[in-house]
């Protein structure tokens, strides 16, 4: 799929391309980006994750930030980052034949590995919405820190092909453009499974009982209380 044809019917996105870039969130920030600005790469030598952490970027990793309006997406943060991760499952499912998983709040899992990470950021003084996610494409387990190859995944596996990213750029863009709010629960890793959730200093420990009306985890803790949980780190116990 050519440049142009991704550009036919959504003529409202202005999409670039760059060879390579250090991150495609801080270019979209620093370089007087406007909404429906379109920000890609497979070359990003200085990704940035959540919470400001490093985010490794080998050549191959397909890197995206959506530049979007702010008013028509007036939700809590967690519960926007909830939604862009079901747009993101949603759209891998359409090209992939996989099982892919949510990892509360913002992480997609193929094989209990992390394939697909996602950032959310809001600038209220210009009235957009930065909208972000990586995802292991095409390069190899092995291009990554060895502390990373054992709980992430690639979609491409040795031998094969490799798989182009416009395709998949152009169905993240028509179900982004959807301003759905829905949150479905179905899609959630360790659901009504044991889990541990670190925020900051505070450690959680329960059942994974759902997901609430403003993107929160209700964790039902051992004590038999349900305690919402709208930021944190969440892993299996």
């Amino acid at each position: 799929m050519s440049l142009s044809s991704i550009k036919k019917g959504m003529q409202k996105w202005n999409i670039i391309h760059l060879r390579t870039v250090p991150s495609t969130h801080q270019y979209a920030k620093h370089e007087n980006c406007q909404e429906y600005h379109v920000i890609w790469t497979t070359d990003q030598t200085q990704g940035l994750g959540r919470k400001k952490q490093d985010w490794e970027s080998p050549p191959g990793h397909l890197a995206v930030t959506v530049i979007l309006p702010l008013k028509p997406f007036i939700l809590q943060k967690t519960a926007f980052s909830l939604h862009v991760g079901q747009v993101l499952l949603q759209t891998l499912q359409t090209h992939f034949y996989a099982d892919f998983k949510i990892k509360w709040p913002n992480d997609i899992f193929l094989n209990n590995k992390k394939c697909a990470g996602l950032l959310c950021d809001a600038d209220h003084g210009k009235g957009l919405l930065y909208v972000s996610f990586g995802l292991n494409l095409n390069n190899t387990i092995d291009s990554l820190s060895p502390n990373l190859q054992n709980t992430a995944q690639s979609l491409r596996t040795p031998g094969q092909s490799q798989h182009t990213p416009l395709p998949i750029l152009k169905t993240f863009l028509n179900l982004i453009s959807q301003h759905s709010q829905q949150i479905c629960r179905n899609n959630y890793l360790y659901l009504n499974q044991p889990i541990i959730v670190r925020d900051q200093s505070d450690l959680y420990q329960g059942s994974f009982l759902d997901i609430g009306p403003q993107g929160e985890l209700l964790i039902k803790e051992n004590t038999g209380a349900i305690r919402p949980l709208y930021t944190g780190t969440l892993r299996k116990a």
